[in-house]
């Protein structure tokens, strides 16, 4: 195994220790359970898509939180989902479809109407000034 990691020029690797002590159970030993949460920014990039496009060469596209906040709007504003909605997602979510258009609009939708929110973004009348 080690021979064909080098040659596919990877440079580390977890190996099995049968039960021996191995690199990955001293990590585990070293670890303090704590976990720095880093700083996002809306431009930064939250997934990467694979798609064929219309090319048929394979490409990643870069969504960003910005693109799948305001897809989750969007897509939620159209069909009215409210924090009371349910949802079956039946596309696979390795998908844009079932992903982005399916699942991501409900988990946006939890805490408040969408239409609320999106009006309390832009500093309209948010939950607070429902009449």
């Amino acid at each position: 195994m080690a021979r064909e990691l080098s040659l596919a020029s990877v440079p580390n690797a977890a190996g099995l220790a049968n039960g021996l002590p191995s690199e990955y159970e001293s990590c585990l030993a070293e670890a303090n359970g704590s976990l720095e949460v880093p700083t996002l920014d809306l431009d930064d990039t939250w997934m990467i898509m694979y798609t064929s496009g219309t090319s048929g060469r394979p490409k990643g596209a870069l969504i960003t939180y910005r693109m799948c906040v305001f897809n989750a709007l969007h897509c939620g504003m159209m069909v009215g989902l409210t924090a009371r909605s349910k949802n079956l997602v039946v596309l696979p979510t390795f998908h844009t479809g079932g992903l982005n258009i399916y699942a991501n609009p409900t988990f946006h939708t939890a805490r408040e109407d969408l239409n609320f929110a999106f009006h309390a973004y832009y500093g309209g009348a948010g939950p607070a000034n429902r009449k």
